[in-house]
């Protein structure tokens, strides 16, 4: 293979590499002049769900991720349906790295039993080098949080 051809071959797979990492694609293929190359973006998932009761007021703000969390002793022995039924699920629109707090060393935007309004950020969850954040979309209580910094 002559060095003109390898030179181009490394930078269409860069700009390849970068046109995977600035969209929503997990797949992309291209064939030209003999030359294949395929690329795969591992799938990390994450799930982020909240739960709120609208009579009492209170949210309770429960976070899994990938990696399975423990949910805290003491919020079970409180509440042995730990999420009522008249509590709504709260999704989070995407996966990404999840941020408590708005920079390392900072307070977290909500701790267990802070108290919240409509609108007020959650949590940030960081995806294609976007920080997105996660707004409540109740006013009540937090109960629980159980991800944790830096988690996917």
């Amino acid at each position: 293979m002559t060095d003109k051809k390898q030179k181009f071959n490394l930078a269409m797979i860069r700009n390849l590499a970068n046109i995977i990492n600035e969209t929503n694609l997990t797949e992309l293929e291209v064939d030209s002049d003999g030359t294949r190359i395929r690329l795969l973006r591992s799938q990390q998932k994450s799930n982020i769900t909240g739960y709120c009761s609208q009579e009492n007021e209170e949210y309770s703000l429960k976070t899994s991720s990938s990696s399975t969390e423990k949910v805290n002793e003491e919020s079970k022995s409180n509440n042995t349906d730990q999420y009522p039924i008249n509590n709504h699920m709260v999704n989070s629109p995407m996966v990404g790295t999840a941020y408590l707090a708005s920079k390392p060393g900072a307070s977290p935007f909500v701790e267990e039993g802070s108290l919240v309004t409509k609108g007020q950020t959650l949590l940030i969850i960081e995806a294609m080098k976007t920080m997105n954040h996660i707004v409540s979309p109740y006013a009540g209580k937090v109960h629980d949080i159980t991800v944790k910094m830096d988690n996917l």
